[in-house]
């Protein structure tokens, strides 16, 4: 497994996996993550 990331939205902490950012490739998280953007 992946080291976990925390994402902070709004002041709220949020924490995921690389994996799990990159599971929808045509999101913004997705694509921000696997390196299109």
């Amino acid at each position: 497994m992946s080291d976990p990331i925390t994402l902070n939205v709004g002041g709220k902490l949020y924490t995921t996996s690389l994996a799990t950012l990159t599971s929808f490739p045509d999101s913004m998280l997705g694509a921000m993550f696997s390196g299109k953007m």
